[in-house]
């Protein structure tokens, strides 16, 4: 089950103690509260000095039943206070810290006005509460009294809000250019946070999407919201889409054993907060997993089965990467790879990029050693079911993920 955290107040302050701002998330507002600040730092009182003299950049303050994630760059410290080490999230922090130092009076002792740091609320929401957002995504407006003071602002500052109809894609609208990608992706994230504006279909099948907490309360089956989705949805083995959403599933794979109406129903949860999409860092290390996955079967369905399983054993043994080979199920027909704790046992970004130098490596040997061996059967198998189908799925930001594989191939045809 993945498990969402949970976080509560941001501050940003001085190698002196100064508080710059607090940001609520609690209250949904960005405030200068002299009291909790006052009371924040009085709570670190005479750590703050340790910090900025440590060399470490990131510190995690455990207070049992709280976390409080610090993290210090050009002479500022923000700390989070949430139920988890926010540590995945450390090179984004910094460069938000970066950012505030260019943007914003840090020599300054006077108050200043909340709406100043508007900027850096929306770039902070989306490290903390980002949506995988792509701009073929068709935005759809939520206005109601409580957010429209809000949406008109925002529309003055942002132009290409004025253009939302609940028609057009984000990379169709009057307004949008490559070069303010980033930025148009922060606002659009900053607006579905706010509950100004949802994504109409926005789960599609190059996505992976897991089970929120509240996915806890339908399968026990005892609540009326439970039945009156099944009831909904009775076309569909609901009870055992439920228990696939325990752990991360790729939306393809979920429409195979569904069928391509499942993408309605996976939308419809996820807009009522049971199931969330995997961020963009997560679902590159799961598509690569996949890939490689899909890979080891097709050369399984070619090789007679015990030179299948000598010679993979001997390609891990050569490569001695034991968290490749303690998750290969060589022996199972067809092959799998364990995949229910990878997102967990690699969260930081050194992991991650550990986690992916070794599979691509273990991906380009694989087609070193059987393309030399099996070109012929290899080509038009591999393109017709498995190169053509990533790329029509793939997430235009996940190609770098695919190149690899396909640089290693267009090498072996050569030799």
């Amino acid at each position: 089950m993945h498990q969402k955290y949970q976080v509560e107040k941001a501050f940003v302050f001085d190698q002196y103690g100064l508080a710059k701002v607090m940001f609520d998330f609690n209250q949904n507002q960005l405030v200068l509260d002299e009291i909790l600040l006052s009371g924040f730092l009085s709570a670190i009182d005479g750590f703050s000095q340790n910090i900025f003299q440590n060399k470490s950049s990131h510190f995690v303050i455990d207070t049992g039943s709280q976390k409080i994630s610090l993290f210090k760059s050009e002479g500022l410290i923000i700390a989070i206070i949430s139920d988890q080490d926010l540590i995945l999230y450390k090179d984004q922090i910094l460069s938000l810290l970066s950012y505030f130092a260019s943007n914003y009076p840090i020599d300054s002792n006077s108050r200043q006005d909340p709406e100043l740091y508007e900027d850096f609320k929306i770039k902070l929401i989306y490290i903390l509460f980002q949506k995988p957002i792509s701009v073929d995504w068709i935005p759809v407006l939520d206005i109601n009294d409580q957010n429209i003071s809000e949406w008109k602002h925002l529309q003055q500052k942002f132009p290409i809000l004025t253009e939302v109809d609940g028609k057009t894609e984000i990379q169709n609208l009057p307004g949008f250019s490559r070069d303010q990608e980033q930025t148009i992706l922060e606002v659009f994230n900053y607006c579905s946070y706010q509950q100004m504006l949802h994504f109409d279909m926005m789960i599609e099948e190059r996505d992976y999407v897991c089970g929120s907490e509240k996915l806890i309360d339908l399968l026990n089956g005892k609540s009326n919201e439970y039945k009156i989705l099944k009831n909904k949805y009775q076309s569909f083995e609901f009870i055992d889409l439920l228990s696939d959403l325990k752990s991360h599933q790729a939306v393809f794979r979920l429409q195979s054993k569904y069928g391509k109406d499942i993408l309605d129903v996976l939308n419809g949860l996820e807009q009522s907060g049971y199931i969330i999409l995997i961020p963009d860092n997560q679902r590159k290390i799961l598509l690569l997993v996949d890939l490689v996955e899909e890979f080891l079967q097709i050369l399984q369905s070619i090789v007679k089965p015990k030179k299948f399983s000598v010679d993979l054993r001997f390609l891990l043994d050569k490569l001695d990467f034991p968290e490749i080979t303690s998750r290969i199920q060589i022996d199972s027909r067809p092959i799998w790879i364990k995949k229910d704790d990878i997102l967990s046992q690699y969260s930081t970004p050194n992991e991650m990029a550990h986690f992916m130098d070794i599979w691509i490596t273990f991906e380009r040997t694989l087609v070193d050693f059987y393309y030399s061996k099996y070109k012929r059967q290899l080509n038009t198998i591999i393109h017709e079911k498995l190169i053509n189908h990533y790329l029509n799925i793939i997430h235009p930001q996940d190609l770098n993920i695919l190149n690899p594989f396909l640089t290693a191939i267009e090498g072996a045809c050569l030799d």
